[in-house]
């Protein structure tokens, strides 16, 4: 029976993937309980609760996510993920999340925190990839999203 179940997993699993477009498959919500947990190597460290929501019915690992963080259209810096992320299939959550934020502008940061910390500013445009595995299947996947932070 288990190797029956395999055997309709490899057979299906190609088809189900080709058929879901690649810009429908993950949708990024807002970005909120965001801390500070450290600096290493130049990086500051944050965790916080991002919402994904998967649009296709197969679970999937976000291996990397690779982000250019945008403020007022001047690239601040880039995010990274520290770790991989299992997404459930067809639903839509918050998930816990550690990401490394390489400062690239260091002037025009300074600038966003003091806003950041004033009230003043709580959005960020992110845009780069997302690359998600399922099984022997790798998709990457576009993202060009404004979000806000919710503190």
């Amino acid at each position: 029976m288990k190797i029956l179940r395999i055997i309709i997993y490899l057979i299906f699993t190609p088809i189900l993937i080709s058929c879901t477009g690649t810009k429908d498959i993950i949708e990024i919500g807002d970005l909120s309980n965001l801390n500070i947990s450290g600096i290493k190597n130049n990086k500051i460290i944050f965790n916080g609760q991002l919402e994904i929501t998967n649009h296709s019915y197969l679970p999937f690992k976000i291996k990397t996510i690779e982000l250019a963080v945008i403020v007022d259209n001047i690239k601040i810096g880039n995010v990274k993920s520290l770790n991989p992320l299992r997404i459930s299939g067809h639903c839509s959550k918050e998930y816990s999340i550690n990401f490394a934020f390489e400062i690239t502008n260091p002037e025009t940061e300074v600038n966003f925190i003091l806003d950041y910390m004033n009230g003043n500013h709580n959005e960020l445009r992110l845009k780069g990839i997302i690359r998600a595995k399922y099984f022997l299947f790798k998709k990457d996947v576009e993202i060009d999203k404004q979000i806000s932070i919710v503190y």
